[in-house]
């Protein structure tokens, strides 16, 4: 605690007179009520701060968390949007196989007829997924066999990445 003296020196240099004792004691009491008050309003803008930056980080967390989950719901209508896409592909091709056949076929036999319309059927049932998944394996064993094409010095890969791509076939038949 600073000496009388020194409070005395403030007191001058604020109120621009030597104060007696009562008058110091009067200034004294004043300057610390100032100050706790000034305590008490950096404590009030502390705690507001702290209540701010709490509603802040909160909404930080619900941003992070809306984005999260708009990237997951992004994700999963593009992999619902590549399924139906490849659906409707494959309802495509089994309509114009199955036009095709009845309109411009040379009608040698109903049995061709039959399996043209049951593909069509069958695509018609499936689940959009399965024809997601037969497309991929379809294009895996077409690349499979582009390959198997360009090594032709090499017979036994050739054969292999045939025979690859026939199973990656029948694999694409089970997701009809």
């Amino acid at each position: 605690m600073k000496t009388p003296a020194n409070l005395a020196e403030m007191a001058h240099e604020e109120t621009g007179q030597w104060l007696d004792s009562d008058l110091l004691e009067t200034w004294v009491v004043r300057r610390f009520n100032r100050l706790e008050q000034k305590i008490r309003n950096l404590e009030s803008e502390h705690e507001a701060k702290v209540i701010q930056n709490v509603q802040l980080m909160r909404e930080r967390d619900a941003y992070r968390n809306a984005e999260e989950t708009q990237i997951a719901l992004r994700e999963r209508v593009q992999e619902e949007r590549d399924a139906l896409a490849a659906h409707v592909e494959r309802l495509a091709t089994a309509s114009h196989r199955l036009i095709n056949e009845l309109y411009l076929g040379d009608d040698e036999g109903l049995l061709d007829h039959s399996d043209r319309m049951r593909e069509a059927i069958e695509s018609v049932k499936s689940d959009p997924r399965a024809s997601l998944k037969r497309r991929d394996l379809l294009k895996q064993a077409e690349v499979l066999e582009e390959e198997a094409e360009c090594m032709n010095d090499i017979e036994y890969a050739q054969d292999r990445l045939i025979e690859r791509a026939n199973e990656l076939r029948q694999q694409s038949e089970g997701h009809q």
